[in-house]
């Protein structure tokens, strides 16, 4: 008899997890929320719909990273 309580309860915990993650994931943060880019895009030439916005400035020198062919 306990079989056939435990597998329909299995199903509505996961369908039950599944909608709030869901509601979280979807709910989280609103687009209008976003931080707003420069007005001059930080002088970066951009295409349409995209904004840049500078985070950092006078932070040092920058650092920089090779790689190589083989991804070492």
């Amino acid at each position: 008899m306990k079989k056939y309580i435990l597998i329909p309860a299995l199903v509505l915990m996961a369908v039950l997890f599944a909608f709030s993650f869901t509601q979280i994931s979807t709910s989280h943060r609103p687009y209008n929320d976003l931080p707003k880019p420069d007005a001059d895009n930080a002088g970066l030439t951009l295409p349409t719909g995209f904004g840049a916005l500078k985070v950092a400035e006078a932070n040092g020198h920058a650092r920089h990273i090779a790689v190589t062919k083989e991804g070492d």
